[in-house]
């Protein structure tokens, strides 16, 4: 026969707990508490409609924080793209080869890719706020040196730097279950996509306009100008939105105050170097290479990314042929932008079929996810070749473009 607390650690995790993951649960719940102890009575919970579980923030204040966050993560994901037009310029200043000068807008990628690995799951045990705001001041100084530097290295290292402690928000993905769950989550996660599609191709045409009129080395000052202010409102204004460590606080206000024996399941479960490594690190290697849809999804996401950065280097090339020329050109990635909104209602009617097909049969299946990627898989291709085939000076320029924004269609949805 369980005790009520065993039973209360083995039932699903609402609202009332945290959310629904057993993510946290001890293996053995009698090992852990009753022989340490620590009474039933004592044991600290969110309580029904507690206001600082953050499940039950009112609608305004899911808002407010989710738009203060994209609009960093924006920014910092422009980051990638900003920089991309001065990289000539940068060339034939420092005298290298065109071939080098692509490492450094690589190296902000590469950083945003590792970083994750070790801040986001800091920011899991620890909470996201004390892990956010001293990763975005060092990724800000570290623009810093970019601006004044002599040398590509310096620039390569530093944007690498930039973008290491920058992916603390430019994977905010994960954040999104803090706020939301189920199928509510996966829609605000289509919405921060968005964001970072925008992101990608504004930043290119605010790097283009800023080399034009100022200069390259204001491509790297123009981020630290509008990149520390959002993070001052982020830090002012954003609450700590990781529920274990907010009950974690609330457990030591409660200690201090009314009860010295309080407790929660959360205190304590921080992981230590080795199961860090082994949960971030070697098992989703290990999952990438044995789960063949964990495989094959990674693989199309990884085509699907590198293409647009390889269109934002294409796209310049191209419609120079039909006389439009820089700045003007990088306009022209509105196209891809355009797209990626129409895109955008696909997952709400991809809710609603659910729900409908739910009512009708009681359940659907997890392959239902997949339908709108049918559609995807067949437009992301053919826009590739409707672009190739017609970027070309005797056809107009308006072809081309209809391609890109049916690539753009594509993508996104191949991301939902």
């Amino acid at each position: 026969m369980k005790s009520s607390l065993e039973e209360v650690l083995d039932s699903p995790k609402d609202e009332t707990f945290y959310y629904n993951t057993d993510e946290f649960k001890p293996a053995n719940p009698s090992d852990t508490f009753t022989s340490n102890g620590k009474s039933e009575e004592d044991l600290v919970l969110f309580e029904v409609g507690d206001p600082l579980n953050p499940f039950n923030y009112n609608s305004t204040k899911k808002w407010f924080i989710f738009t203060v966050i994209s609009i960093n993560t924006w920014w910092l994901i422009s980051g990638s793209t900003i920089f991309a037009p001065a990289t000539p310029i940068i060339q034939e200043e420092f005298g290298t080869s065109s071939i080098a000068m692509k490492v450094p807008i690589a190296m902000y990628l590469v950083g945003s890719a590792f970083g994750p690995v070790l801040l986001i799951s800091l920011s899991e045990d620890y909470g996201r706020k004390i892990v956010a705001i001293p990763s975005l001041i060092l990724c800000y100084i570290f623009f810093i040196p970019q601006a004044l530097a002599q040398n590509v290295e310096t620039i390569a290292v530093c944007r690498f730097l930039s973008g290491f402690f920058g992916s603390v928000l430019l994977n905010y993905a994960s954040g999104i279950p803090d706020l939301w769950r189920d199928e509510t989550a996966g829609l605000w996660g289509v919405n921060l996509w968005s964001f970072s599609c925008e992101a990608i191709m504004l930043g290119s045409i605010i790097g283009a306009y800023t080399l034009e009129n100022l200069g390259w080395r204001w491509n790297l000052w123009i981020q630290i100008i509008i990149g520390v202010p959002l993070a001052l409102v982020y830090a002012k204004f954003v609450p700590e939105t990781r529920g274990s460590v907010i009950l974690i606080n609330k457990t030591k206000e409660i200690r201090k105050k009314e009860n010295p024996n309080a407790w929660t399941i959360y205190e304590g479960d921080k992981r230590d170097l080795r199961t860090l490594l082994r949960e971030v690190v070697f098992r989703p290697i290990a999952m990438l290479f044995t789960e063949p849809i964990i495989f094959f999804f990674s693989l199309y996401d990884g085509l699907n990314y590198g293409l647009i950065y390889l269109l934002i280097e294409s796209m310049p090339l191209v419609f120079e042929q039909f006389g439009i020329e820089a700045p003007n050109n990088s306009l022209l990635y509105l196209s891809i932008l355009t797209g990626n909104f129409l895109a955008l209602p696909c997952y709400q009617f991809q809710l609603k079929a659910q729900d409908y097909y739910t009512r009708k049969h009681g359940a659907y299946t997890p392959e239902m996810k997949l339908m709108w990627g049918f559609v995807g898989a067949v437009c992301f291709p053919l826009s590739l070749y409707w672009y190739a085939f017609t970027g070309r000076p005797e056809y107009n320029y308006w072809l081309p473009l209809i391609g890109v924004g049916i690539f753009g269609f594509a993508s996104h949805i191949l991301f939902m």
